[in-house]
């Protein structure tokens, strides 16, 4: 009877995450569509981009912020930078979830000539499985 509850138990897991991870990276793929690179808290800066129309080349970093609001409660943002000559371009901070997908504390686009900069919003990340992020492009 321990064995059937088990079986029962990992096909209702199993079933909930086939069903709710293709729709949760379908919007985050929506969302991500006209990256040219950007920053992970995880995995570091991936892409880059020159603008064909004025060759110049972007320059872009990544961080998370931190402070303390409480004794021992942390809040944590993404903050990121692009500089990109002559180019009308966006960057973007947020905390995107490692295994679910989820996407929270999300800057938007901020665009602009030259110089860009993107905050999230402060989230508690204990216990958490988000990693910040930021991209930046053109599109």
């Amino acid at each position: 009877m321990k064995n059937k509850k088990s079986s029962i138990f990992i096909l209702t897991v199993a079933l909930f995450l086939s069903v709710i991870t293709p729709i949760t990276y379908s919007a985050q793929s929506d969302d991500l569509k006209n990256i040219t690179g950007g920053w992970s808290e995880r995995d570091g800066y991936f892409g880059g981009g020159i603008s064909v129309t004025s060759m110049s080349t972007a320059s872009h970093t990544g961080s998370v912020e931190s402070k303390e609001v409480a004794t021992g409660v942390l809040m944590s943002r993404a903050v990121g930078n692009t500089s990109w000559d002559t180019v009308y371009h966006y960057t973007r901070a947020r905390f995107e979830g490692y295994v679910t997908g989820s996407v929270t504390g999300d800057s938007g686009r901020v665009w602009g000539w030259n110089t860009t900069e993107a905050k999230s919003d402060w989230i508690d990340t204990f216990l958490t499985d988000y990693v910040g992020k930021t991209y930046y492009g053109n599109q």
